[in-house]
């Protein structure tokens, strides 16, 4: 009787677990789909939707430029035969098999259940360090054609691995099925992207000490198969193309000795601290696994592992000592397999009987929550800005072709307060924005202020004229920004038409209750943006206690007389 009830209390705890994981696996979708949905169409969309679905076009841009066939594909096809709300919350449930696959592939070598004891709470601490450890998040995994090369490739080597290693912790014989499968997730694997082909070749390797008495067939499979994949990227023409550009011609010139040295001591240090905090935790996780342990109960298999993972994290950053460059984003590839050494660590810390394991990595996750819950919270709302900025800007060019032009002066993006810089999507300006918009040219202007206060904002309208011809119609205050704020000044004429007499400095004085002295937001009259037949001019991360404007004071101030020209006082209401 007392057998059966314990089999009954363990059922209906396994059942928990799972329904626990796969609540959590919905979270962390809804989370990262709510942000997905607000990018705009950005930087290499426009050339890889213009690339289309033609065969022809992806073996040129392969032959010419990438040697990334499957992931440019991947681009093209999701751009083209989808609408935004689609292809991002597909990109976004990529996102989340990849964290699950990293939560679960420890069961998977010890051969137990996918989902077991901690599950959840490992899947929770691998998604918010993934985020606020990522080296280039808006790049990686907020942006569809980064995710396709830097999270979509993540996908296949997690697919790749978890069947691999099931394959050989398993009694299964690797039939022509399974080798036909595998070889197909090898090849996947191996053709993702230049540092994760090789390093996901490396592992292949690896295995082969392991289990070479425990499954031959499923090595040599596995081994070229990957192989395979990597040499498509590695060798391929685009590849070499590319690092013919004149962009390279000095990192050509240097001699072996000194491109690794520069890589090794120059890039890498940085790249490794891109995603430190896994690296922290990592180190605490197996402070805590001896405090626990005291000791007993060593698990060689999942030590080992996780040395492999941390070896083939640094691996995966040392193999651009081949490359000219190594922009943030691609430091994905060495998140990635530190946040496996950490998962196999984690998964030791929650198997010991111990509750001291569990809430560890419990006060462990806490913290990581207090910085994801600030990071998610900035990245969310700029985002939405600069969806609302896209809707301008749109705006900006049709009303240009309506007019017959067929040129238009489009504002830069502009990011309002982040927790790291890198957060930010892809800035690049790309030639094929003009052709997908259907004109010739777009002149890009820079913007020093969030210029989507026109649109989410109530104006407050002034409709003052302080000099002949310059009218003054509207003020935008927006107080109600995350830790910062913007005010925005709309004329009906640019400012610089009026500074050939002096009047070089439009000053801004806001005037706080219960603050001595007043917050300045100078601005010089050249730093201004032309929206439809307006002209604003703003600024953005102004002070603390905003939210108790009591009046704005402004004017010009006149460089060649030294003093103001004209001086306005606007009272602000609430």
């Amino acid at each position: 009787m007392k057998k059966s009830s314990n089999m009954r209390m363990n059922t209906l705890e396994k059942v928990l677990q799972v329904v626990l994981f796969i609540l959590g696996a919905a979270v962390i979708y809804v989370l990262v789909y709510h942000v997905a949905r607000k990018v705009p169409f950005h930087s290499d969309d426009y050339s890889y939707f213009m690339q289309g679905l033609s065969l022809e076009a992806h073996i040129k841009h392969y032959m010419g430029w990438s040697g990334r066939f499957i992931t440019d594909y991947t681009s093209s096809i999701l751009l083209n035969l989808f609408d935004k709300p689609v292809y991002m919350a597909i990109n976004s449930f990529v996102l989340m098999i990849v964290m699950i696959t990293i939560t679960v592939l420890p069961n998977i070598v010890m051969g137990k259940s996918l989902i077991g004891k901690g599950s959840g709470l490992i899947l929770w601490v691998v998604f918010m360090l993934y985020w606020i450890a990522n080296p280039n998040l808006g790049q990686t995994s907020l942006w569809l054609v980064g995710s396709a090369n830097y999270l979509w490739t993540l996908m296949w080597a997690g697919f790749y691995f978890s069947y691999f290693l099931y394959l050989l912790n398993s009694d299964k014989q690797v039939n022509v099925g399974r080798a036909a499968l595998l070889f197909v997730l090898g090849i996947f694997a191996g053709l993702s992207n230049e540092s994760l082909g090789i390093t996901v070749v490396l592992f292949t390797v690896s295995m082969f000490l392991m289990y070479w008495k425990k499954n031959k067939a499923a090595l040599f499979v596995g081994l070229f198969s990957t192989c395979l994949g990597y040499a498509f990227v590695y060798f391929s023409p685009g590849n070499h193309a590319r690092l013919q550009n004149d962009a390279f011609k000095l990192w050509r010139g240097l001699s072996p000795l000194l491109k690794f040295l520069d890589h090794v001591f120059g890039r890498m240090p940085g790249a490794l601290g891109g995603f430190y905090l896994v690296y922290l935790v990592f180190i605490v996780m197996l402070l805590a696994v001896l405090w626990v342990q005291n000791g007993k109960g060593i698990n060689v298999k999942l030590y080992a592992f996780s040395l492999i993972f941390v070896i083939l994290s640094v691996g995966s950053i040392m193999a651009f000592i081949a490359a000219p460059s190594m922009p943030p984003r691609s430091e994905n590839s060495g998140l990635f397999f530190a946040l496996l050494a950490m998962s196999f660590i984690a998964n030791v810390l929650v198997d010991t009987d111990k509750k001291a394991g569990v809430i560890s990595l419990a006060g462990l996750g806490a913290i990581c929550g207090i910085y994801f819950f600030f990071s998610y919270s900035f990245v969310t709302y700029a985002y939405e800005q600069t969806r609302i900025q896209a809707d301008i800007r749109e705006g900006i060019i049709a009303e240009a072709k309506a007019d017959g032009s067929d040129k238009a002066v489009i504002p830069d993006w502009y990011f309002t307060r982040l927790a790291k810089d890198t957060d930010k999507f892809d800035t690049f300006r790309s030639a094929a924005l003009p052709a997908f918009y259907g004109i010739s040219s777009i002149e890009w202007k820079g913007v020093d202020f969030n210029y989507a206060v026109i649109k989410n904002t109530e104006p407050i309208v002034i409709n003052k004229q302080l000099k002949e011809g310059l009218t003054l119609t509207n003020v935008y205050v927006n107080l109600n920004a995350p830790f910062e704020q913007t005010v925005a000044f709309e004329f009906n004429r640019s400012l610089m038409d009026f500074s050939q007499d002096g009047d070089e400095v439009l000053y801004i004085r806001l005037n706080i209750d219960g603050r001595d002295e007043c917050v300045y937001a100078d601005l010089n009259v050249n730093e201004g943006v032309q929206i439809g037949d307006k002209y604003y001019y703003g600024r953005t991360k102004l002070a603390p206690d905003m939210d108790r404007l009591r009046s704005i004071d402004y004017g010009f101030y006149n460089t060649v007389l030294g003093a103001n020209s004209a001086e306005y006082t606007l009272e602000y209401g609430r």
